[in-house]
C-alpha cells in the first residue's frame, strides 16, 4: 500500500491501481479518469462502519482514524465486551508512537469504569461471570475492581476472585477490595477471598494489609483460617513478623495457623526455625508438633542440617503417625541437608501407618535426586 504524509492524498492497494490501470488504461494516453477520494465518504458512514467492523470480531478500518471520538469509544467498548482482544490492541496499541499516528481515543477514568460495568451487567444478564481476557485489560489500565465484586451475588463474587487470582499482581486498590470481602457472611466468598490474597500484592500494600488479614485467623470456618495463614506467610517480611507473633499464642490453634504461615513464608521464615525445633521436643500436642515439622521441611535447606537431625528423630520414636509422616515429608524437602539421616528414611519405609511408609518413600526419592 502507498502512503503519503499529506493528509489530502488518497491511499489505494498496488492490486487496485494495477487493476483500474488495465481497464482504463491510465497512463496510455487513452484516457484519464478521476479516482474516488476516500476523503468523500461523511464521517457518520466511517463511523458506522467501525462499529460495525468491531461488533463483528474484526480489525479497524483503515479508515478509522478519521472516526469521531465518541464512535471509536463505541467500538473499543464493543470488542472488549465480545471479548475480540485482537481488535482491542489493534485499537489501543502500547507504542505511544502509534496510539498518535492512528488517533487513538484514551481510556480515561471514566471510560474504564463504564467498560467494566458494562461487562459485568452483561455476565449477570447471562448468569455468568465476566470474560477474564478484557477484565485483567481494564484492570491493567487502571479500572476499578469494586464492580468485578458484587457482594449481593455470590456466584459472580467467586467468578471476580477467580480472575483475579490469575493477574500476576494486585493492586493495592484491588487487595483491599479483597481484604473487604473477609467480612462477607458466606464462607465461601470469605474463603475465595484468603486465597486470592496469596496471589501477588504491590509491596506498598502489604504493611497495611497485614494487619487486618491477621484479624480473621480467628474467623469461625476452619477452612478460611487455614486460607487466611497461608495468604498471611506470602505478604512478605511484615506477614512473617505477624505470624512469629503468634506462635506464643494462649489458643494451640492459633499457634498452628501461625506455623502454617511461617512454612508458606519458606526460606523467608528462616528466623523461626529455633522456635519451631523447641516445638518437636517440648510441645505436647501432636498437631502442633506435626505443624512445626511441615513448616521447617517448607522453611527448607536454610533451616541447616540440625533441624534434619531433629526430624529424623521424630520419624524414628514419635509416638503420633500424623507427626512421623511430617518429618518424613520435610526430610525430603531438606534435600542434601538430610542426606546423612537417610537411615531414618529407610526405616520408616517398614513403619506401621501406610501414610507414613509413603511418605518415606517420597522422601528417599527426593533426597537421592538431590544428591
Amino acid at each position: 500500500m502507498f502512503t503519503n504524509k499529506d493528509p489530502k492524498a488518497v491511499c489505494y492497494p498496488r492490486e487496485e491501481l494495477l487493476r483500474l490501470r488495465q481497464i482504463y488504461g491510465i497512463g496510455g494516453g487513452a484516457f484519464q479518469i478521476q479516482l474516488p477520494s476516500l476523503l468523500s465518504y461523511p464521517t457518520a458512514e466511517l463511523d458506522q462502519l467501525l462499529i460495525t467492523s468491531a461488533e463483528a470480531g474484526q480489525l479497524p478500518p483503515r479508515s478509522w482514524h478519521r472516526c469521531s471520538d465518541r464512535a471509536k469509544r463505541a467500538a473499543l467498548l464493543a470488542v472488549l465486551r465480545a471479548g475480540h482482544m485482537h481488535a482491542v490492541f489493534a485499537m489501543q496499541p502500547q507504542s505511544q508512537h502509534f496510539r498518535a499516528e492512528l488517533g487513538c481515543e484514551p481510556a480515561d477514568v471514566t471510560f474504564l469504569n463504564e467498560a467494566m460495568v458494562a461487562l459485568c451487567a452483561d455476565a449477570a444478564a447471562g448468569s455468568r461471570i465476566p470474560l477474564a481476557e478484557p477484565v485483567r485489560w481494564l484492570l491493567e489500565q487502571g479500572a476499578p475492581v469494586v464492580p468485578l465484586l458484587p457482594c449481593v451475588r455470590v456466584s459472580a463474587c467467586l467468578g471476580g476472585l477467580t480472575i483475579l487470582r490469575d493477574m500476576h499482581t494486585l493492586s493495592e486498590e484491588a487487595a483491599e477490595a479483597v481484604l473487604s470481602l473477609l467480612h462477607h457472611k458466606d464462607p465461601r466468598v470469605r474463603l475465595s477471598a484468603a486465597e486470592t490474597l496469596s496471589s501477588t500484592v504491590e509491596a506498598s500494600a502489604t504493611t497495611r494489609l497485614v494487619p487486618v488479614l491477621a484479624k480473621h485467623l480467628f474467623d469461625n470456618d476452619a477452612r478460611v483460617r487455614a486460607a487466611v495463614a497461608c495468604s498471611l506467610g506470602q505478604l512478605g517480611d511484615s506477614g512473617v513478623a505477624a505470624a512469629g507473633d503468634l506462635v506464643n499464642h494462649h489458643d494451640p490453634e492459633i499457634r498452628g495457623l501461625a506455623a502454617q504461615a511461617l512454612g508458606s513464608a519458606g526460606a523467608g521464615a528462616a528466623a523461626y526455625v529455633p522456635v519451631l525445633v523447641s516445638w518437636l521436643g517440648t510441645e505436647e500436642m501432636a498437631p502442633l508438633r506435626a505443624a512445626a515439622a511441615s513448616a521447617l521441611g517448607s522453611i527448607g535447606e536454610v533451616a541447616g542440617a540440625a533441624v534434619a537431625a531433629v526430624l529424623a528423630e521424630r520419624l524414628q520414636f514419635d509416638g503420633d503417625c500424623q507427626v512421623r509422616e511430617a518429618a518424613a515429608t520435610a526430610l525430603g524437602r531438606l534435600g542434601e541437608k538430610a542426606a546423612e539421616y537417610v537411615f531414618a528414611i529407610v526405616a520408616a519405609l517398614e513403619d506401621t501407618d501406610p501414610f507414613v511408609q509413603a511418605a518415606a518413600e517420597a522422601a528417599a526419592e527426593s533426597i537421592s535426586r538431590s544428591s
